[in-house]
């Protein structure tokens, strides 16, 4: 099971060059059920302090190798905020092969990933609008979550600028509805479908 929320950018953090980041090109077999194909490059990471390094890059997700470029095609099940998600190796020339049959455009976009140290707040407000106690005596903190910040490449808003958004997965829905965004996040878009992928690579042909 997949959880996330994600949110638009207006405004990107001044020190992103200090975080790992790499490229991915991603395509759709198919919109419903969605089946999707993925290129992504082996990260740049940040130069400097060797320890800071290793921590970070220990965040990059599982299908993301720092030795080489990879590609996987992944089934996702219908859903927004939670969904099911199923991933599979590929190689080099069988994402090639696919990449040919892919529906709409193919997006292209560069990845940043930000560790995320403080998420799992949520004030008695909210946490009733949310329909949970008022006082929660264990309140674990986000070590363990990460900002995927995605920079499009040939998605545009409205407006005619680049797309900027980021997503933020969770290991629980509870936790999802606990998270309080950071200050430089704008509108969140979790439910609103035209800022799913499969649904701007359609948008895109």
């Amino acid at each position: 099971m997949e959880i996330e929320r994600k949110f638009l950018i207006p405004v990107l953090p001044v020190d992103l060059e200090e975080y790992p980041h790499y490229g991915i090109e991603q395509g759709y077999l198919s919109t419903s059920p969605v089946l999707r194909i993925r290129a992504t490059t082996k990260p740049v990471l940040p130069t400097g302090n060797v320890e800071r390094t290793r921590k970070i890059a220990a965040k990059l997700p599982s299908d993301v190798s720092v030795n080489e470029d990879t590609y996987t095609v992944v089934y996702k099940s219908g859903g927004l905020m939670a969904h099911i998600e199923e991933t599979m190796p590929l190689t080099r020339e069988s994402y090639a092969h696919l990449k040919t049959k892919a529906d709409g455009k193919v997006i292209e976009k560069v990845r940043y990933v930000i560790p995320l140290e403080d998420g799992y707040r949520m004030d008695a407000d909210r946490r009733r609008d949310a329909g949970l106690p008022a006082q929660d005596p264990i309140d674990p903190p986000a070590k363990d979550l990460r900002i995927e910040l995605d920079l499009f490449r040939n998605v545009e808003e409205a407006d005619g600028s680049l797309l900027q958004m980021a997503e933020v997965e969770f290991p629980t829905e509870e936790a999802a509805l606990r998270f309080i965004a950071p200050d430089w996040f704008g509108r969140e878009v979790t439910n609103d479908t035209r800022y799913h992928n499969n649904t701007m690579s359609e948008q895109l042909s």
